[in-house]
């Protein structure tokens, strides 16, 4: 009874100690003091064995002497231990193992710690002055692996997330600082090509007043091209936006947005029809009639004509349709217009960005947008996209 005693009681000891800290770093150090000075052992070291590998590494160390900082799994008298899962006492180590590095061991005992699939590492201790291991204390060690697997296990768990958790915010950092570097070369080459488009929009403008045809064509065809280059960018600034910023919805009045596309597309004809109405949106609802009008007039032709209508749609909604008298869009497009990269058959140039963008900034918004044809039934007389925003309505009384 006296020995179960303390058996019982050094093993609460060392366990209390051990479970106090969910670190190894604490854990394992603190078992191990705990039991060489109940135990009267002279050195102690605590091994873990990683997934996948061959070795076990020293993770603590107490006492006097020196322990490997590694030792392998297959080699005695640890293969018994990290292997098999099995206690192992070597009395008169020295006559057991006379070339081991420290000549002075004169008693070892290694106990596994268990884990899931098998043992995770061991407690080893050694005595430099007990030739034996009593069978009561042998007991009290195989007790004390027993019962600290579970923290050990955890906190070799907690180191492995702590690690997962560090390279997760290692990657993070560098994404945000190579998307900060993009950000900033974007920035950059948008500012400066937008100044040289202008620019070359300027001295275009001031030939196309004095030059004659055929020199004029070649002009009006440089200045569509660099319009091209300007919405090109115009559309990449807004999906930046729309990547990076949130979406704090504020009152827009739409007829002075649409009145404003209109002055951009000075040269086309653009019929408005309809009242005005205030939408739940944000600065870059510009940019859908900007695309839904480019659209048109690009795929349309020099003659197209573009009439855009407002009109309530139920008590909380507005459509805007865009419709126009170019080539149409074939029913089996239609589906897939809102799509990246989406064209349809035509010679024109383009990514398909501009309506993708029309979609996202009308979701946004928490709208939608569909497309259909400007004389239903017949897709061949031209295209018409309607966009749906939720309307505001001030409260009454």
């Amino acid at each position: 009874m006296r020995e179960e005693n303390r058996r019982l009681s050094i093993t609460s000891e060392v366990i209390t100690a051990a479970t106090a800290s969910r670190h190894l770093d604490d854990l394992l150090p603190v078992s191990l003091e705990k039991t060489l000075a109940l135990l009267d052992f002279d050195l102690g070291g605590a091994y873990l064995v990683y997934p996948g590998s061959d070795l076990a590494h020293l993770r603590a160390c107490v006492g006097e002497g020196h322990a490997p900082a590694r030792v392998r799994r297959d080699e005695p008298p640890y293969r018994y231990v990290l292997v098999d899962g099995e206690a192992r006492f070597v009395d008169r180590f020295q006559e057991r193992y006379p070339g081991h590095d420290d000549p002075a061991i004169r008693s070892f005992a290694a106990v596994p710690i268990p884990g899931d699939d098998g043992p995770v590492g061991c407690i080893a201790v050694a005595s430099r002055t007990r030739e034996t291991i009593p069978e009561d204390e042998r007991l009290i060690l195989a007790t004390i692996g027993e019962e600290i697997g579970s923290a050990v296990v955890k906190g070799m768990l907690l180191e492995e997330l702590e690690a997962a958790l560090a390279s997760a915010n290692r990657y993070l950092d560098e994404a945000n600082a190579a998307t900060e570097a993009v950000n900033l070369y974007v920035d950059i080459l948008t500012h400066d090509i937008n100044n040289a488009n202008t620019a070359a929009m300027g001295y275009l403008y001031m030939i196309l007043d004095s030059a004659e045809e055929p020199t004029r064509e070649v002009i009006r065809k440089s200045l569509a091209a660099i319009y091209q280059s300007s919405d090109i960018i115009r559309n990449v600034s807004t999906i930046r936006r729309l990547m990076l910023e949130a979406a704090p919805l504020q009152l827009v009045r739409l007829e002075p947005v649409i009145r404003g596309m209109r002055n951009y597309y000075a040269d086309a004809r653009i019929v408005y029809e309809g009242s005005d109405a205030t939408v739940l949106a944000d600065d870059l609802i510009s940019e859908v009639f900007a695309n839904l009008i480019g659209n048109a007039v690009k795929f349309g032709g020099p003659d197209v004509e573009v009439t855009i209508s407002v009109r309530e749609e139920g008590e909380d909604r507005v459509a805007v349709t865009v419709a126009d008298t170019g080539p149409g869009i074939p029913e089996d497009l239609k589906p897939r217009i809102f799509e990246r990269k989406e064209r349809g058959v035509t010679k024109k140039s383009g990514k398909g960005l501009g309506l993708s963008i029309v979609r996202m900034l009308a979701e946004r918004y928490g709208g939608s947008v569909r497309t259909g044809d400007r004389v239903p039934g017949r897709p061949e007389e031209g295209a018409a996209i309607t966009v749906t925003l939720p309307r505001y309505r001030p409260e009454s009384g």
